[in-house]
């Protein structure tokens, strides 16, 4: 396998394109950040929770 990056096949291309050569870390692939959504009926209701009511 070349390590020449600008001998990649279509494929290859289309799965890395996007990616930053250097990434953070030079971590080889790119890192999951586990995250989640919450969805409050209003205002009042972020207050609250934030509140721990």
């Amino acid at each position: 396998m070349s390590k020449n990056s600008s001998k990649r096949s279509e494929a290859t291309s289309a799965v890395h394109a996007g990616e930053l050569r250097q990434q953070e870390a030079n971590a080889i692939t790119t890192p999951i950040y586990q995250t989640s959504t919450f969805w409050f009926e209003n205002s009042q209701e972020v207050i609250d929770y934030q509140d721990g009511k």
